[in-house]
């Protein structure tokens, strides 16, 4: 961003009007390509010239990691946080590193797919690693809906980090990843296990086609009312095989 904004000053006089389509394409395309993926998303809604260079960038990233909380949604792009809070009268705050949070029309959850979308919805959009967790059953339960209504199409991501509530499945977001092409699957979530009980289960799996062919199980018994990392048992499980993909349907 700070290259570009010199080679603007340098490019226009100051009496002149600065208009990004009188810089060279080429000059451009090779600015944009080295910005980092937050910095891409401001860029796109500069102008149309400076969204048709972003978009024909091939859309292929690290890591995205996104915590879905009813108040506020925490996205983490490559190591840059943008924070989705909710405010009154169905508005959200939309708060980026270094620039003071801006208020948008609509709930947080739709603000966050506005800006996914402007990446995802690319055919070529690749993504090495994605991680989802939900803190509570309000915005599970909407994340639902939502991304079946708002992304209704396939993204291939070749490792996924899930984490979730008890009553709570990996459904939602396998339905959005191409599962021929994920390679690993990691969980850290939380099931009922008695009436005053809950199993804090950690697994690793190896992902083949629609098979989960190899993987490792930790899990660890605690008191509902007590934090997770009170351990009253711990148990490590050891699976081989080809189980099918009804394993990511648990049954509490």
């Amino acid at each position: 961003m700070e290259e570009l904004n010199s080679v603007f000053k340098n490019a226009f006089s100051v009496s002149s009007k600065a208009n990004f389509s009188d810089l060279p394409r080429e000059l451009v395309d090779k600015i944009v390509k080295k910005t980092d993926l937050p910095s891409r998303l401001v860029l796109r809604k500069v102008s149309k010239y400076l969204r048709s260079s972003v978009d024909k960038q091939v859309p292929r990233y690290k890591n995205i990691g996104i915590i879905i909380n009813s108040k506020c949604i925490k996205v983490d792009l490559e190591g840059v946080s943008i924070n989705y809070t909710s405010v009154k009268y169905d508005k959200c705050l939309v708060g980026k590193p270094g620039r003071k949070p801006k208020k948008v029309d609509g709930d947080n959850m739709n603000a966050m797919f506005d800006d996914l979308l402007t990446f995802m919805s690319n055919p070529a959009f690749r993504l090495q690693r994605i991680g989802i967790t939900f803190t509570d059953d309000a915005s599970y339960e909407k994340f639902e809906k939502l991304r079946e209504k708002r992304m209704p199409f396939k993204i291939v991501a070749y490792s996924l980090f899930f984490s979730c509530n008890p009553n709570q499945s990996m459904n939602p977001v396998m339905d959005m990843l191409d599962l021929y092409k994920l390679r690993k699957i990691e969980t850290d979530c939380l099931e009922e296990e008695s009436y005053n009980t809950l199993r804090h289960y950690k697994e690793s799996y190896v992902h083949i086609g629609d098979l989960l062919v190899d993987g490792v199980e930790m899990y660890e018994l605690v008191p509902k009312e007590a934090p997770v990392n009170q351990k009253e048992r711990k148990t490590m499980k050891q699976r081989h095989g080809k189980p099918t993909i009804n394993l990511f349907k648990r049954n509490s």
